[in-house]
């Protein structure tokens, strides 16, 4: 049988690569939210383009919040019992449109909603009134940050229950990302062997359409 000269392997190999490279730890493996100190607590930000989990220190947590969101009046937005939203008070003027962070908020309010994330009796019968009225749910612009909350509105670390359903979308936002690229991938090797010509129907060699005398 005639072999792909080795070069041409050595593309693919090469291509194969990543699919075939040892897996990070999932998002729920020992050590993920450890923090560098008793003083520190995580945040997650959340920009257009990636997902970060940040430290913010427990006593004064707010001045940090407002440096990553870029505004000093970071504005407050709660829309689960223990999830506090952080964002720039003036990012509609100022940013860019954050739809990596308005399509996680929402996937929250759904799940809680659902009741596949635990929330207060309270906190689910809001989830389903936003729900069923999209408009209450706001665009978010520029960096967003989130953080757990105590029972008064104020930063805290966040709960297990966020902990595991974070850890779940990372999950699901990896799956995608590795499906998407083992499709190029396919693509890109098919591509290196050039065009490919299909069995044609009834023994026809032709790409078009044919017509029957």
């Amino acid at each position: 049988m005639h072999q792909p000269p080795r070069d041409l392997l050595d593309d693919i190999e090469q291509l194969l690569a990543p699919l075939s490279a040892p897996q990070e730890p999932s998002p729920a493996a020992s050590g993920f939210w450890d923090v560098s100190g008793p003083e520190m607590m995580r945040a997650v930000l959340l920009d257009q383009d990636r997902i970060e989990l940040i430290e913010i220190p427990r006593a004064e947590p707010v001045p940090a919040i407002a440096t990553r969101v870029g505004d000093p009046l970071a504005e407050l937005i709660q829309y689960t019992p223990d999830v506090l939203i952080w964002a720039g008070e003036d990012g509609a003027h100022t940013s860019e449109l954050n739809d990596t962070a308005t399509g996680l908020v929402c996937e929250l309010i759904v799940d809680v909603a659902q009741g596949t994330y635990a929330s207060t009796e309270h906190g689910r019968a809001h989830a389903q009134r936003l729900a069923v009225t999209p408009e209450f749910v706001p665009t978010l612009y520029g960096p967003v940050v989130l953080t757990g909350a105590t029972e008064h509105g104020e930063p805290a670390p966040f709960t297990d229950t966020f902990g595991h359903w974070f850890a779940t979308i990372l999950d699901q936002i990896d799956r995608t990302a590795a499906r998407i690229q083992a499709h190029a991938t396919v693509e890109t090797i098919l591509s290196l062997f050039g065009p490919l010509r299909a069995p044609r129907p009834h023994g026809e060699d032709t790409d078009g359409p044919t017509r029957r005398h």
